[in-house]
């Protein structure tokens, strides 16, 4: 995606070219590099939030296995584990949008979330193929139960169906992170358009 990123901004942007900052009357210059990096650099990020939300929601890792250690003591400390968890867990992907947000907005403005939002997109279809693997092993899940399958067969498909809670929970977590830019996006315009209406 890296070496098709360079060559598309290279095919089709001009040497240099120049925006206004959405607030102010400076003028940026922008070159093929700076659009290629803000568009990289959410590809990466994007990428990390991936591995974020596999690690503090995956069977494989401690936090999970933690949370359901919690259920023996009952069900309230189980519940201010969940709350701790859940707060816990946002603070590392906050962490890393605002440093897309930072770095898109140092490099091209509020333009550089259009292009971060680029970014986002190119990851779409495995975003959206994780996302719908959880409900498929969770109907295969239930298909197995009702027809009383054998407990080899349903002990198999509730691993992939634990898989799947955790592959959902990872395409979630990207698409929340796609959104956050996507507003980001919007909002730039609007107020670029108020400022136009009011001769800014």
């Amino acid at each position: 995606m890296v070496i098709a990123v360079f060559l598309a901004v290279y095919a089709f942007f001009s040497a240099t070219f120049d925006i206004f900052k959405t607030v102010g009357d400076w003028i940026i210059t922008i070159r093929p590099d700076d659009a290629a990096a803000c568009v990289i650099m959410v590809a990466f990020n994007g990428l990390s939030i991936y591995f974020l939300t596999e690690y503090c929601t995956s069977y494989a890792y401690k936090h999970v296995c933690e949370l359901a250690d919690s259920f023996k003591t009952g069900a309230a400390t189980n519940m201010i584990y969940r709350i701790a968890l859940c707060y816990k867990s946002v603070i590392t992907p906050l962490l890393v949008l605002a440093r897309i947000i930072y770095g898109s907005s140092a490099i091209c403005d509020m333009y550089g979330f259009s292009l971060t939002e680029i970014g986002f997109l190119y990851n779409l279809a495995t975003g959206l193929t994780i996302d719908v693997y959880g409900p498929v092993c969770d109907n295969d899940g239930g298909i197995a139960e009702r027809v009383e399958l054998c407990n080899y067969v349903c002990k198999n498909i509730d691993a992939l169906d634990t898989a799947g809670s955790t592959t959902t929970t990872i395409g979630k977590g990207y698409a929340i992170g796609s959104v956050a830019l996507v507003s980001l996006a919007h909002f730039s315009a609007s107020v670029k358009r108020i400022l136009t209406l009011l001769g800014g």
